[in-house]
């Protein structure tokens, strides 16, 4: 028997009463080429487009512990079997843990905290805000050693919140930078190759022809386009981790 060829992770927020806040963490693991079949009990069929969205069915379900998807149909039991690929739309997944946190923001919270960063709920956002002025892979390089990358502003309640945090100079820092870059097509992507549709630039800004972005602290939170080898201050997105 050979499990957990590949594991899809699916990471949904099941919040079944707001005052409980409760996060439901699912993982399950693929099986394939198996032997020795066993009968668990059918419990539903529907028609979907992904695994994902079977996965999610699967999730929401509190006596469902395996699924089956076949490419357009998403099939649930409560029990497991040994499954023998028959086509290669045929996927056969079964629970392997699900976690449960009662408290989000708590747990986010103490997360953020533990790895010095800070936590603003209404966001909600693991952020930190560093006045080491570093050119911009070191940046990135500096925000990836805590799981993390460059903020990336792709709402605006992130905007909302470095508007409101009153970026002040420090010493020769009196820019802060954030994700986002301009590739050779004069497109503005994030770095995780994502295009960005929403910009916040200060009043006449871009208009350096730069390729990457800051916040200059006179510009009250607004974009600027900065040099990617200047040294500027730097701030952090931590994502959120809640597998233990």
């Amino acid at each position: 028997m050979m499990e957990c060829l590949l594991c899809l992770i699916l990471q949904l927020l099941s919040l079944r009463k707001a005052a409980a806040q409760t996060y439901t963490h699912t993982t399950y693991a693929r099986q394939l080429n198996t032997i020795t079949p066993s009968q668990p009990t059918l419990l539903g069929t529907i028609e979907t487009k992904t695994v994902s969205e079977c996965g999610q069915i699967c999730h929401y379900s509190s006596t469902c512990s395996s699924f089956l998807f076949n490419g357009t149909h998403c099939v649930t039991f409560e029990g497991t079997m040994y499954f023998d690929e028959g086509g290669q739309r045929e996927e056969y997944f079964i629970l392997s843990n699900r976690l449960v946190h009662s408290d989000i923001s708590g747990t986010f919270a103490a997360e953020c905290t533990s790895h010095g960063y800070l936590y603003d709920p209404l966001v909600p956002l693991c952020y930190k805000v560093n006045d080491t002025g570093l050119a911009k892979a070191d940046a990135m390089a500096s925000c990836e050693q805590s799981n993390g990358h460059l903020l990336r502003i792709n709402t605006y309640r992130k905007q909302l919140l470095v508007e409101s945090l009153n970026l002040q100079a420090t010493g020769s820092i009196s820019k802060y930078r954030i994700d986002g870059e301009k590739n050779s097509n004069g497109i503005w992507t994030f770095s995780d190759g994502r295009k960005i549709t929403t910009f916040y630039w200060y009043p006449g800004e871009p208009r350096d022809n730069l390729k990457s972005i800051a916040l200059r602290v006179t510009y009250e939170g607004k974009w600027d386009d900065v040099k990617e080898t200047r040294p500027h201050g730097f701030i952090c997105e931590r994502t959120f981790s809640l597998i233990t």
